[in-house]
C-alpha cells in the first residue's frame, strides 16, 4: 500500500515553485530573490537548490551567487506528437525517396 507523505507533496510543490519562479525571471537568480518571492526561509530554498544542482537540473553562475536551469530539464519535456504518429508521417515520404533513389 502507497502511504501519502505530506511533507513529500509539498517538498515536490516548493521544487517546482522554484524552477518556475527561476525560468520566468530570467534564469539567473539569487537564493534570496526566490525565498523572499515564495515567502520560505533562505536556508529552505538552499536545500532544495543545492538538491536540484546535485541532480544536474540547476547550476551556479562561475562569477555570482545565482543559478540558472540547465538543459538537463528539457529531457523531461513530451513532444506534442508520438513516436508512432512521427513515422507514419514519414513513412509515405520515406518510401518515396527510397523509390526515387
Amino acid at each position: 500500500m502507497f502511504i501519502i507523505d505530506e511533507n513529500m507533496i509539498q517538498s515536490v510543490k516548493r521544487t517546482f515553485q522554484i524552477l518556475e519562479y527561476i525560468a520566468a525571471n530570467g534564469n539567473f537568480i539569487r537564493v534570496n530573490d526566490i525565498a523572499k518571492a515564495l515567502e520560505l526561509e533562505k536556508t529552505t530554498v538552499y536545500g532544495f537548490i543545492k538538491s536540484l544542482k546535485e541532480l544536474g537540473y540547476l547550476e551556479q553562475d562561475e562569477l555570482s551567487p545565482r543559478y540558472r536551469i540547465t538543459s538537463k530539464l528539457e529531457c523531461l519535456y513530451v513532444p506534442p506528437f508520438s513516436l508512432i504518429e512521427l513515422k507514419q508521417e514519414l513513412r509515405p515520404i520515406l518510401e518515396k525517396i527510397t523509390a526515387a533513389t
